[in-house]
């Protein structure tokens, strides 16, 4: 998650590579916010999730669309899949003059999404051309006797331009007088009839838990998926609760996939690292997915506490340790080791000695004997008590060099086991169990050569004799 995501646009026949920083999601659009190579900024708008025009930033009106979206919208920082399902990087996109994209609005939008789009571009194209096609629009539902669609595009014009005396007056008509009730306040009946600004006002009263549900389920309904999911977003990192947690994850598993799902929860760990439930989550995913090196950096980076890990996780965790995963800090893994003595023993143990081996080879006995401190808490009768001890009493004793060989065969040192076998058999010749055991060794080691000399030592009874 560190390259932003792309897209490319045709901008008066000239292909550009766009660099996106943010999505915004607001009442229906979906703004996206790209960067090209000289530093200019290009907008491209989408209602609900199709592509309507890109444009080119000069000034942001302080009273416009955009400008309330940017303030007051939900915005997604690139790279994220939410934002990768809404602009296709196989795709190219392209700038839409005026004309051809009032011609785009006609095909495939009704007249009152006609003219609440409009109101998309005032940034862009110069406001009284906006109000003029509005104003159309508003004409031609008149004329062909659609009251109710007549005042819904009346009211957009009214607060598109509440300075203007024409569009206050027609928004207060006494043949529109049958409706002015319905807008007061929020109902189902509102909503019914006029989603845009039923949405409206569930979105501005969205702290109320009632209106958010209700805003999520009326875009379920209309398959506006990802919006809900954005909006399921904001609502649990705005209060971290299980409920809405799993209401969230409903969410985006409707569209996304198992990796996509997982780097959503990464996002939203890196803004709430502190969360138990998102600890806890993003480390299965990471290991279901087989991202071992990234759950081992998970654990390493992000001093995750052991008492804020589910069973699940820490048997997770013991997993990860025997899978020898790379970015491991086996430094820090016994206090994870300890409580999974009590959920899994034979998993615990063989994860122990795994870190045992790699600390054997890093620092000295003194120290490994302090980490399995926490682990000896937990149960003092493992196996591996046994073997440091035997570890801490045989290593500089030179009769026990034998002994202290097959310690660390056992845990896989193979180098040490070297120099205690060799020792061995050079104080030992008429000995044949250290050649045996050096056969062995090398064998493991892939040193076939090297092996089958010994084997011919045994075969041949050549041991006996003290080479120079």
């Amino acid at each position: 998650m560190t390259k932003a995501d792309k897209v490319t646009l045709c901008d008066n026949k000239e292909l550009k590579t766009l660099r996106i920083a943010k999505m915004i999601v607001y009442l229906r659009s979906k703004i996206i916010e790209a960067w090209d190579d000289r530093g200019q900024v290009y907008y491209l708008f989408f209602y609900k999730d199709t592509f309507l025009t890109a444009c080119k930033a000069k000034r942001l009106r302080i009273r416009s669309f955009i400008a309330d979206a940017i303030k007051k919208g939900i915005s997604l920082a690139s790279p994220h899949p939410i934002i990768r399902k809404v602009v296709h990087s196989s795709q190219s996109y392209r700038t839409f003059e005026f004309k051809q994209l009032l011609k785009k609005l006609r095909q495939e939008f009704s007249p009152y999404e006609q003219a609440y789009i409009l109101t998309f571009f005032e940034s862009f194209i110069h406001k009284r051309e906006l109000f003029e096609k509005i104003q159309e629009i508003y004409y031609d539902l008149r004329r062909n006797g659609q009251m109710f669609s007549s005042y819904q595009t009346s009211r957009i014009l009214q607060e598109f331009a509440p300075k203007n005396k024409w569009a206050r007056e027609t928004a207060n008509l006494i043949s529109f007088s049958k409706y002015f009730s319905l807008y007061h306040k929020f109902s189902e009946q509102l909503l019914a009839r006029d989603v845009i600004y039923g949405e409206k006002l569930l979105y501005e009263g969205r702290e109320n838990r009632d209106f958010r549900e209700r805003l999520e389920h009326s875009l379920l309904d209309d398959g506006l998926v990802m919006d809900a999911a954005v909006l399921a977003i904001e609502d649990f990192l705005a209060a971290p609760e299980v409920n809405r947690y799993k209401t969230l994850l409903e969410r985006l598993q409707m569209v996304f996939s198992e990796e996509e799902v997982c780097e959503i929860v990464e996002d939203l760990y890196l803004q709430k690292p502190e969360l138990p439930m998102l600890q806890n989550d993003l480390l299965e995913r990471l290991l279901k997915l087989d991202r071992l090196e990234d759950a081992a950096k998970l654990i390493a980076r992000r001093e995750i506490p052991p008492a804020g890990l589910s069973e699940k996780a820490l048997n997770a965790v013991g997993e990860l340790i025997l899978s020898g995963a790379g970015g491991m800090q086996y430094e820090k893994m016994n206090v994870f080791l300890a409580p999974l003595v009590f959920l899994d023993p034979e998993k615990a143990e063989k994860a122990i000695e795994k870190c045992v081996t790699y600390l054997l080879k890093e620092y000295d006995i003194d120290y490994v004997e302090n980490w399995l401190e926490p682990i000896k808490e937990a149960d003092p009768f493992l196996a591996i008590f046994q073997k440091i001890d035997c570890i801490k009493k045989y290593q500089d004793d030179p009769d026990k060099q034998l002994e202290l060989g097959k310690i660390y065969y056992d845990l896989d040192l193979l180098e040490l086991a070297l120099n205690c076998f060799s020792w061995e058999m050079e104080m030992n010749e008429k000995n044949p169990e250290p050649v045996e055991w050096l056969a062995k060794l090398y064998k493991k080691m892939g040193m076939e050569r090297e092996s089958e000399a010994y084997l011919y030592l045994l075969e041949n009874e050549q041991f006996y004799t003290k080479h120079p």
